[in-house]
């Protein structure tokens, strides 16, 4: 839920999930963390892997295919076209 939300961080409106059955579960009508033990498995959250580097503009990486938009962590090639459009303002001194 929290890299789906920073994944949004640019946009106006931002579309997030719900928290219950991401992270959070419904007790006695309360929001709670759903907290895992040591021994339960790694997360199965495609959001926290990477897709490598990419070469190919990322249409059919492991990020596309999940819907999600690669990061700086992909390491992919300045070709991407799964990442935002984002411009940055720099000054001039």
């Amino acid at each position: 839920m929290q890299i789906n939300t920073w994944q949004q961080a640019f946009e106006q409106f931002m579309n997030l999930p719900s928290s219950i059955g991401n992270g959070y579960e419904l007790v006695d009508d309360e929001v709670k963390i759903k907290w895992k033990s040591k021994s339960s498995s790694a997360s199965l959250d495609n959001g926290l892997q990477t897709c490598g580097r990419c070469s190919t503009g990322c249409k059919r990486c492991k990020c596309a295919k999940n819907g999600y938009i690669c990061t700086i962590y992909c390491e992919c090639s300045d070709n991407c076209s799964n990442r935002p459009v984002t411009s940055f303002i720099s000054s001039s001194v």
